[in-house]
């Protein structure tokens, strides 16, 4: 089983400060904030970290993964992680990884950790049997990228975790699947706040066993976007609208783009697949909104876009999905329906529907009326 596209990816921002007339750095404002990024770089000697382009000291961090104390050593370039800056400082640290688990087979760069199989050069030290925190992004055409594999001491039999989309959801079984990995979660738990359901395009957290082809969940945890406010966070943009309205943010986050939206190393007319971002999160009326976007690098995996104009038709809401132009298209959780449209008043509708092309099936990402 293989996450497809599997590479590593860098990404490097660069900070100057500056002053005149002064050699002292009191003048120099220091990073506060919550923050949801990638670790750029390391130094263990002052035991500090690069994260959003700015440089953080973590002498007195708390380092922590599930509630496990961790060391700063067990850090890696490219983990990502949660932490709040204050002045230049941060006192806790959660680790944020796609995958743990066990190294179940090395073939030269090729890797299986729990069932996915990517490919990476792993640091020498770590063997088959090794317990392991994978870090992957989202790109655009719903591939991941690995950009850390970091060995962490052995942990119990039922913590291992992955996270990702929810696909091929059977409720009747209590199955579901994330990527290639096939999820049982009769005896789970459903972590998730009251206005979620588990349902295709949920992007979960999943905790419990893996036992060579099925992982036995007894967690799942439903990520709610609202937990994004008042954050900064980085990442792949994997999704703009025709209109450059809404931005999903790592296959994940969805935000509008207001008026009130503020540019960095770029414009407007600069948001696209692929783009690696900054963005500071808002709320408004339960509504996430960007703040701020700042420019990152433009190298990343572009994705397939569809934008397709009719009268939807064939609804199958077992299925979730229909048909627009002589085409079949799926709706999931990140569906937004605008118009006053649903997928219960579909049928006969003339729509316009947005969306991207993933592993060859048109999923709509927006669903507006074309009367």
């Amino acid at each position: 089983m293989k996450l497809k596209a599997l590479t590593l990816l860098v990404s490097v921002a660069l900070v100057g400060c500056g002053g005149s007339g002064s050699d002292s750095n009191d003048n120099i404002v220091k990073k506060s904030g919550n923050l949801d990024g990638q670790i750029q770089s390391l130094n263990p000697s002052t035991q500090s970290l690069s994260l959003h382009g700015e440089q953080l000291s973590a002498a007195n961090a708390k380092i922590s993964y599930q509630g496990k104390t961790l060391q700063f050593s067990n850090l890696d370039e490219g983990m990502r992680v949660q932490l709040t800056a204050n002045n230049g400082e941060t006192n806790d640290i959660k680790l944020n990884p796609t995958l743990v688990g066990k190294v179940i087979k090395i073939d030269g760069t090729k890797v299986t950790v729990d069932g996915v199989t990517f490919e990476y050069k792993l640091d020498d030290d770590i063997e088959v049997g090794d317990w392991v925190l994978v870090t992957g992004y989202t790109q655009a055409d719903g591939s991941i990228k690995i950009v850390s594999v970091k060995e962490i001491a052995e942990l119990d039999n039922d913590q291992h975790e992955f996270e990702g989309v929810v696909a091929e959801l059977d409720d009747n079984n209590k199955r579901f699947k994330i990527g290639p990995v096939e999820v049982d979660y009769s005896g789970a738990s459903i972590d998730k706040d009251d206005d979620l359901k588990l349902e295709n395009g949920s992007w979960v957290e999943v905790y419990g066993t893996f036992d060579g082809s099925t992982f036995t969940a007894k967690k799942v945890e439903l990520e709610d976007e609202q937990d994004y406010a008042d954050q900064e966070v980085e990442g792949v943009l994997t999704w703009v609208n025709k209109g450059q309205t809404q931005i999903e943010i790592n296959g994940r986050i969805r935000a509008e783009i207001t008026a009130k939206t503020e540019f960095d190393d770029g414009k407007k007319s600069d948001l696209a697949l692929g783009r690696w971002i900054e963005v500071d999160l808002q709320t408004q009326s339960d509504t996430l909104w960007a703040k701020e976007i700042e420019f990152g690098d433009d190298d990343k995996i572009k994705g397939k876009e569809f934008d397709l104009e009719g009268m939807a038709s064939n609804v199958n809401s077992q299925l979730k999905q229909f048909e627009v132009a002589g085409e079949t298209i799926y709706v999931d959780a990140k569906t937004e329906f605008d118009d006053g449209i649903t997928f219960d008043n579909l049928d006969g509708q003339k729509v316009e529907v947005e969306g991207m092309i993933i592993d060859g099936r048109k999923m709509a990402k927006e669903i507006e009326s074309n009367d």
